[in-house]
C-alpha cells in the first residue's frame, strides 16, 4: 500500500486526520490524499515532510515510501570516478582517484522524487569536497615547507 509508514504513523497516534491537520497546519486535503494514496508521500513538499517527522517525532525514513534506486549509477567528474552500489548494509558512494578509492558513504536509502539525478548530484558534491581538501591540504604544506626554511 502506497504511503504505508505514514498511515501506520497516524494509526498509531491515535488522532483522527483533522486532529493532525489543526495541530500541524498541513492542509486536511494533503493529509486525505497521503492517507488514501491519490499522493505520493515522496512527492509532496519537504516542509511538509519535515511538519510530519517533528509532529510524529520520527525520522524521514520512518515516514517515506522506500525507493529502490538502482544498482552501479556511475560516472565521471573532474577526474574522479564514482561509483554507487546496492549492499547488505545500504546504499553505497565509492569515489576513487585512478585506482585509490578517496571516499566512501554508506546510506540506509535515499528518497528523492528523482533518486538517480541526486546520486549524481551528491557524488559530484562529495568529489568537489575531496578536491577542496586536497586544495587545502596542499596549501598547508606549502605554508609549512616555507615556514622551515626561514
Amino acid at each position: 500500500m502506497q504511503n504505508a509508514k505514514f498511515n501506520r504513523k497516524v494509526l498509531d497516534s491515535g488522532k483522527t486526520l483533522y486532529r493532525i491537520c489543526k495541530e500541524t497546519g498541513i492542509p486536511y486535503t494533503t493529509l486525505s490524499e497521503l492517507a488514501t494514496g491519490k499522493k505520493a508521500i515522496n512527492n509532496i513538499a519537504a516542509e511538509t515532510v519535515y511538519k510530519l517527522c517533528v509532529y510524529f517525532v520520527c525520522d524521514v525514513k520512518d515516514i517515506l515510501n522506500d525507493v529502490n534506486c538502482g544498482n552501479n549509477v556511475s560516472g565521471n567528474y573532474r577526474g574522479y570516478r564514482y561509483l554507487w552500489k546496492n549492499e547488505d548494509s545500504g546504499l553505497s558512494l565509492y569515489i576513487s582517484k585512478g585506482d585509490v578509492i578517496v571516499e566512501t558513504k554508506t546510506y540506509e536509502q535515499i528518497y528523492a522524487k528523482r533518486p538517480i539525478q541526486i546520486m549524481i548530484s551528491y557524488a559530484e558534491l562529495l568529489i568537489n569536497d575531496c578536491i577542496q581538501r586536497e586544495e587545502v591540504r596542499s596549501s598547508c604544506e606549502r605554508i609549512y615547507f616555507d615556514a622551515q626554511r626561514r
